[in-house]
């Protein structure tokens, strides 16, 4: 079963918990078939759900998972996940680099002006 989890950026609100999805392709596209919340978005919080959310499953052994540019989804994926393949998201990718570079910039004009 091909797997795609993915990680649903939640509003900038004080008081906003991260809300992850887990998604599969179908024979009818991409569906959400498990989701949570946690307290933060800490390595431990994300393995923790995911060990649980396989532990319902215990047939489940997808062929990859597709992240966002998200170390602490990495992390949790390769502690429950060690032996299956972790990919990028290539808009998140493209959209990192491109907030990585402005900040560069930025910091660049900022810095001929002191």
């Amino acid at each position: 079963m091909e797997t795609w989890f993915s990680w649903m950026p939640h509003t900038e609100q004080q008081n906003a918990l991260p809300l992850f999805l887990v998604v599969v392709r179908t024979n009818v596209g991409y569906k959400p078939v498990a989701e949570f919340i946690c307290e933060n978005e800490s390595t431990m919080a994300i393995s923790e759900a995911l060990s649980l959310i396989k532990k319902w499953n215990d047939a489940w052994n997808p062929n990859y998972f597709m992240t966002d540019y998200c170390e602490q989804e990495y992390q949790a994926l390769q502690l429950v996940f060690p032996n299956t393949p972790k990919y990028l998201c290539s808009f998140h990718r493209e959209q990192a680099w491109i907030r990585w570079t402005r900040e560069k910039v930025v910091q660049r004009i900022f810095s001929t002006w002191i």
